[in-house]
C-alpha cells in the first residue's frame, strides 16, 4: 500500500517538473504539425470579414452612381422629347377647339380643299343628296332560317308554341304583333341592308348591323372634326387628373353631367356638325321626319 502511494507521488512530481521545463505554456492544437492558437482564428476571421465588407461598400456605391447617372439622362431625354409627345398634340387640339368656338367654321372658297363632311355642313340638313354613298346600296340579305331547337324566328311560331314554354318562362316576352314592337331594320328605308344575326323573339332579343351608312371620306371627316372641334376636358379626382379627357355634349337647354364615380364633367352643346353628323346616320335607323 505504501509503495503505491510512493509510486503516485514521484508521478504527480515528474508531470509538474515537465510544465515547468515547458514555460506552463497553454496546451494548443496542432494543424499541419504547428501549433494553432483559436485566438489567431478569430483574428483571420475578422480580417476577412472587414475586406468582404468594404469591398461590397464600394460595390453599392459604384451601383448609386450609375442609377443616378441612368435618371438624369432618361429625365433629360423625356424633357427633350416633349415637344413632340401627345401633350403637345392634345394642346394644339384645345387651341384649335378654343379657335372654333370663338370663330365660326367657314367653309373654304376653294371646293377641292373641302371635305365631305364640310359639303354637308355647308348645304345643310335639307340637302338629300349629300353625303350619299356612290355606289348603289346592296339588296338586304334574306334572314337565314332559325337552326332546330332554337328559339322562334317570327311572332307566329310564337304563338303556334300555345304561350311561354316550361323552362326560363318568366322571360317570355309577348309577341311584337301585339305589342307593335318594330325593329330597326323594318322601320328604316328598303334600301339599306340591315342584316340581323340574332333574332329570338320569345325573348325579345335581336342583334342588327348595318354595314355602311356613310362613306369613307365622311368618316374620316368627322373623326378630324370630332378631335380638333370638340373641347375635349381633362377633370381632376382626389388623386389628381385622371388619365383620359372626355367630351360630353347634350342637346340644347341639357345641363346634365357626366359622372363616372366622384368625377364630372360638365355638358357641351352639340355644334352643328354633330347635328349635321346625326341627321345623316339617323336617317338609316328608321323614319326621317323628325330628323
Amino acid at each position: 500500500m505504501g509503495k503505491h502511494r510512493e509510486e503516485k507521488r514521484k508521478a504527480k512530481s515528474r508531470s509538474r517538473e515537465k510544465r515547468r521545463s515547458n514555460g506552463h505554456a497553454m496546451p494548443m492544437p496542432l494543424m499541419g504539425g504547428m501549433p494553432f492558437s483559436p485566438f489567431m482564428l478569430q483574428q483571420q476571421q475578422w480580417a476577412a470579414f472587414m475586406a468582404m465588407a468594404k469591398k461590397r461598400k464600394k460595390e453599392k456605391k459604384k451601383r448609386k452612381r450609375r442609377r443616378e447617372s441612368s435618371s438624369s439622362d432618361s429625365s433629360s431625354s423625356a424633357a427633350a422629347g416633349e415637344t413632340t409627345g401627345l401633350d403637345e398634340f392634345i394642346a394644339a387640339a384645345a387651341k384649335a377647339a378654343r379657335k372654333d368656338e370663338e370663330e365660326p367654321t367657314k367653309v373654304p372658297c376653294n371646293p377641292d380643299d373641302m371635305t365631305s363632311l364640310d359639303a354637308l355642313i355647308a348645304a345643310g340638313p335639307s340637302s338629300e343628296g349629300q353625303g350619299e354613298p356612290t355606289a348603289p346600296a346592296p339588296a338586304p340579305a334574306p334572314a337565314p332560317a332559325p337552326a332546330p331547337g332554337s328559339a322562334p324566328a317570327t311572332a307566329a311560331a310564337a304563338l303556334a308554341m300555345g304561350g311561354p314554354p316550361e323552362k326560363h318562362g318568366d322571360t317570355w316576352e309577348e309577341p311584337r304583333e301585339k305589342t307593335g314592337l318594330k325593329l330597326i331594320g323594318e322601320e328604316a328605308p328598303p334600301n339599306l341592308p340591315w342584316r340581323y344575326v340574332l333574332k329570338d323573339e320569345s325573348r325579345r332579343s335581336f342583334v342588327g348591323f348595318l354595314p355602311r351608312t356613310l362613306s369613307r371620306d365622311v368618316c374620316a371627316s368627322f373623326y378630324e372634326k370630332a378631335l380638333s372641334g370638340a373641347n375635349w376636358l381633362q377633370p381632376a379626382g382626389p388623386n389628381g387628373p385622371i388619365p383620359r379627357k372626355t367630351a360630353w355634349m347634350v342637346y340644347f337647354d341639357c345641363a346634365c353631367t357626366y359622372r363616372y364615380g366622384r368625377i364630372e364633367v360638365e355638358p357641351q352643346q352639340y355644334p352643328q356638325w354633330m347635328c349635321t353628323l346625326m341627321h345623316w346616320v339617323m336617317r338609316g335607323t328608321g323614319p326621317t321626319a323628325a330628323i
